[in-house]
C-alpha cells in the first residue's frame, strides 16, 4: 500500500517546476504590474501645456504628425492617441498631431534689377511693382532700394521701389551784380550759357552788371545750358585811353 502510495505521488513530480515557475512569475508579475490611469484630455492645449500634463503622469510624448492650419495657433494638439479618458498604463508613450503655420511667402530681391525684371520677378506672386524716381549714383532705371526688404514676409500686394534717374546738373546762380560785363561773359562762357542784355556794347564804355535774372542764389539745372540765357541789366562807365 506504501509503494503504491510513493508511486503516485513520484508521477506528479515532473509537476513541480512548472508549478514553481508560474507561481514565481504571477507573484512577480502582480508586484512589477504598471498601474493604470485614465489618460488626459490635451485636445487643444498647446505642446508646451501638453507636455506638462503629460510629465506629471510620467507619458512620454511623441510627436506623429504635424499638419499646416492657417486659423489655429502653432504648436496647438488636434489629435491625441490613446483617446481623452480612455484607461491607459503608466509610461504608455503618447501620440499627438499638432497644428503648424504655413511659411509665409517672402519678398523677392528687386535690387539691382531693372523695370522689366522687376516686373518679371513680381507677377507670378502676384505681387505690383510701385516705382518711384530719385537722383541717385546708381544706373540708370535700375532699383536701389525697395520696400518690403528683400526676403522679408510678403504682408501687402505692393513693393515700392525706388529707381536711379540721370542726375540733374545743378548750381547756385552766382552775384554778377558790380562785375563787367567782359567778367560775366568770361565766366558764362565755359559752360556754353547765352547772355541778352539792354544795351548794345561800344568799345568806349566798360559796362556793370547792377541787375539780373536768374537772381542770385537760385538753384540752377545746368544739364542743358543751351537752354538757358542769363539777362543782364547793365550801367556803363565810359573809358579813359591814355595818349
Amino acid at each position: 500500500m506504501s509503494l503504491n502510495k510513493n508511486t503516485r505521488i513520484s508521477n506528479y513530480l515532473w509537476l513541480i517546476p512548472f508549478f514553481v515557475f508560474f507561481s514565481v512569475y504571477f507573484i512577480l508579475n502582480i508586484w512589477f504590474r504598471s498601474g493604470t490611469l485614465s489618460m488626459p484630455n490635451l485636445m487643444g492645449k498647446n505642446l508646451i501645456d501638453a507636455t506638462k500634463i503629460c510629465s506629471a503622469s510620467q507619458l512620454p510624448i511623441q510627436i506623429a504628425l504635424i499638419k499646416q492650419d492657417t486659423e489655429l495657433p502653432q504648436s496647438t494638439v488636434i489629435h491625441q492617441i490613446p483617446a481623452p479618458e480612455k484607461t491607459i498604463k503608466e509610461r504608455q508613450t503618447v501620440y499627438l498631431a499638432i497644428t503648424e503655420k504655413p511659411a509665409l511667402k517672402t519678398t523677392p530681391h528687386c535690387i539691382g534689377l531693372s523695370r522689366d525684371q522687376i516686373k518679371q520677378n513680381l507677377t507670378p506672386l502676384q505681387l505690383k511693382p510701385k516705382f518711384y524716381e530719385i537722383n541717385y549714383p546708381y544706373p540708370i532705371d535700375h532699383c536701389f532700394c525697395q520696400w518690403p526688404a528683400p526676403n522679408s514676409p510678403i504682408k501687402t500686394k505692393t513693393v515700392i521701389c525706388y529707381i536711379a534717374k540721370k542726375a540733374k546738373k545743378q548750381c547756385i546762380w552766382p552775384d554778377f551784380t558790380n562785375k563787367t560785363l567782359n567778367e560775366v561773359e568770361q565766366q558764362l562762357e565755359q559752360y556754353d550759357i547765352k547772355i541778352k542784355t539792354d544795351i548794345t556794347p561800344n568799345d568806349r564804355y566798360t559796362y556793370y552788371v547792377i541787375d539780373q535774372q536768374p537772381t542770385a542764389g537760385a538753384i540752377i539745372d545746368i544739364s542743358h545750358p543751351e537752354q538757358i540765357t542769363a539777362h543782364l541789366q547793365i550801367n556803363r562807365k565810359k573809358t579813359y585811353h591814355s595818349g
